[in-house]
């Protein structure tokens, strides 16, 4: 019974880590779109 818990508690933080990795990528990768985007309106005015 403790191992069965051992390993539920080494899986939840295993799962906790990667899925905090992907989040970051993925907020780097929304923040560098829009960037670019941004640089790339005209400069003239309406």
């Amino acid at each position: 019974m403790l191992g069965i818990a051992l390993i539920s508690m080494v899986s939840a933080i295993s799962i906790m880590f990667l899925s905090s990795r992907v989040a970051a990528r993925l907020g780097k990768t929304l923040r560098d779109k829009v960037f670019k985007k941004v640089l790339g309106f005209s400069r003239r005015r309406i």
